[in-house]
């Protein structure tokens, strides 16, 4: 299951553990972590520079896409609903998937998305996903010292990696 929905098996076992240590947090102090994740989240996520290292879209795992991302990705490439779904959507346990062998079929050579205008939403948020969250979480929680933090979790990319450190 890790692999259908764009997560690695590092970002899984960051969010098992971040399960284990903050489901049962006492209130007041997940409270005053979430306050300061939001800023954190928030701070760099406007600050965040894509440098187009194209590293998101060779990810290998097949993305999550709903109704909405199909019809936007059919139009996009001038195609029915039906042939788009034929050539790029597998459907596992009632969910659609993009399927991605290796790297995503519509990454440029210069890294750049073919289809960016209507890029699926699980492409358009990453790296701001769960995951991510989920570091910050530990980030904060660490006083911010990545050396303390229970999982080491790769950071997807040299952009996000700049503005954490």
């Amino acid at each position: 299951m890790p692999s259908q929905i764009g997560f690695d098996d590092t970002e899984y076992e960051l969010l098992r553990e971040f399960d284990k240590i903050y489901l049962n947090m006492p209130k007041k102090k997940k409270d005053r972590i979430i306050v300061t994740v939001d800023e954190l989240h928030k701070k760099i996520e406007s600050s965040f520079d894509c440098k187009k290292c194209g590293n998101c879209c060779r990810r290998g795992k097949d993305i999550l896409i709903d109704g909405r991302d199909i019809n936007k990705l059919a139009k996009e490439l001038k195609v029915t609903k039906d042939e788009f779904i034929e050539k790029y959507v597998k459907v596992d346990n009632g969910r659609s998937f993009l399927i991605v062998n290796g790297e995503c079929g519509f990454l440029n050579e210069d890294n750049t998305c073919s289809v960016h205008d209507s890029k699926p939403n699980f492409c358009r948020k990453y790296p701001f996903l769960t995951p991510f969250t989920a570091y910050l979480f530990f980030f904060v929680d660490n006083n911010m010292d990545v050396k303390r933090l229970p999982v080491k979790f790769p950071l997807p990319c040299d952009a996000l990696k700049n503005l954490i450190e």
